[in-house]
């Protein structure tokens, strides 16, 4: 449902300084931010959005249909995941806008309020009817329907699409203290790391950027959790499907480390696993992820079984 490669993703949180409950973060912080983005050589486009896809961020929110008769019976009422984004963010992932338009500058918070949804929710919720136009409301006013875009896996990657709609960070009041910046670039991802930061720290020069990776490391991670969380469950640990997920996350983390040998300002150099403090603190966070795991997954399974 989205594009990986050549995509530089990094997440940054709203200054303390910067006022809290309404959209002035957007104005004051992220707005700056991508634009000194956008304007950097070997930027093709560059958004935000509260929640990356694939990285299990369920946000559920019950929302009704202006017009239509509210049925707050239990399982009847409709519900969709929630993303906060930016105009940038469909286009820097190759999300393609099916119907409408797409987020920009004309949605402001003195405007009117609007929504993009996915096709996944008009399937669910309009189906044989054109959605641009309507209307929904989670209890805090209408949101129209202005785009449509094709759905992707926001959960993770062995969970099917769902209804989901995304609202414009400029006129959402919260859920944007902390937001991912996804930044599509014509050349290798790695080399804009710097140019990443210092875009930041031109608005804000003490606020950290954190989890600053490429969009295809964020796959091989989900490949090696969900081969992990299979193996020994939903199918044996030698089975094609395990190894498979293990042999494509392999194949992902060889290519990141190539491009970190080949670059000149890499995302991490490859230099500093020889440092022992690194090298033990690598491991040991390895291994307690390993039991983390291992506690959560294998050991209910096995009681499960004994008892």
């Amino acid at each position: 449902g989205f594009r990986s490669d050549h995509v530089l993703v990094f997440h940054a949180s709203a200054p303390s300084g910067v006022t809290v409950a309404d959209s002035l973060r957007y104005t004051q912080f992220y707005g700056p931010v991508l634009e000194r983005l956008r304007a950097t050589p070997g930027v093709r486009s560059a958004g935000i959005i509260s929640t990356l896809p694939i990285q299990d961020g369920a946000t559920d929110r019950y929302f009704t249909i202006v017009g239509r008769p509210v049925d707050s019976t239990s399982g009847h009422r409709p519900d969709a995941q929630m993303r906060v984004v930016s105009g940038g963010y469909f286009r820097s992932l190759g999300i393609p806008v099916l119907a409408g338009r797409d987020v920009d500058d004309r949605d402001m918070a003195a405007s009117e309020h609007i929504a993009i949804v996915n096709d996944e929710l008009v399937r669910q919720y309009f189906p044989g009817e054109a959605p641009i136009g309507k209307q929904i409301d989670m209890g805090t006013g209408p949101l129209t329907i202005v785009g449509v875009v094709k759905s992707v896996r926001q959960i993770g990657l062995d969970q099917r699409a769902l209804a989901e709609f995304y609202l414009p960070a400029t006129q959402e009041r919260y859920n944007t203290n902390a937001m991912a910046f996804v930044v599509a670039t014509s050349g290798p991802p790695e080399t804009l790391a710097r140019a990443a930061r210092e875009a930041v720290h031109s608005v804000a020069p003490r606020q950290p950027i954190y989890q600053i990776e490429t969009m295809d490391d964020v796959i091989a991670t989900s490949l090696l959790l969900l081969a992990l969380n299979w193996g020994g469950s939903a199918y044996p640990w030698f089975s094609r499907e395990i190894l498979g997920l293990v042999a494509c996350s392999v194949v992902f983390w060889a290519c990141f480390a190539l491009r970190l040998l080949k670059a000149a300002e890499p995302l991490i150099s490859l230099d500093v696993l020889g440092n022992r403090i690194v090298l033990a603190g690598t491991l040991s966070m390895f291994l307690l992820q390993a039991a983390n795991i291992g506690a959560s997954v294998y050991l209910p399974v096995y009681l499960q079984s004994v008892v």
